[in-house]
């Protein structure tokens, strides 16, 4: 088996959770070739209630911003996708990781 990613953590709130050795892991299994792409949590009762109250904390930001806002953010979006496809990105896995390398 050949991994080509690492584990990844949960991303909640703007952040990478901590290590919890009671989280399980499963492998992320590319459909087409069926090779491991890396190894994902299985979420637990406390990590998602965690991500819920993250997510109202987001939604309640996202409502309160304007239009006008809303619409430039997803513009910008939209562009750094085009600057990954310009850059060669042909998966999620390539754009996570040079998102990781811009950092």
């Amino acid at each position: 088996m050949i991994i080509l990613n690492p584990t990844i953590k949960f991303f909640i709130g703007g952040e990478w959770t901590k290590d919890d050795p009671c989280v399980n892991f499963f492998d992320v299994v590319d459909p087409f070739v069926e090779s491991v792409l890396g190894r994902a949590p299985e979420a637990n009762a406390a990590t998602i209630a965690t991500a819920l109250a993250a997510a109202r904390t987001g939604h309640a930001i996202w409502r309160n911003t304007s239009t006008a806002k809303r619409s430039d953010l997803i513009l910008q979006a939209c562009q750094l996708l085009r600057d990954g496809v310009s850059k060669g990105v042909r998966s999620y896995a390539d754009a996570k990781t040079i998102t990781f390398l811009q950092i």
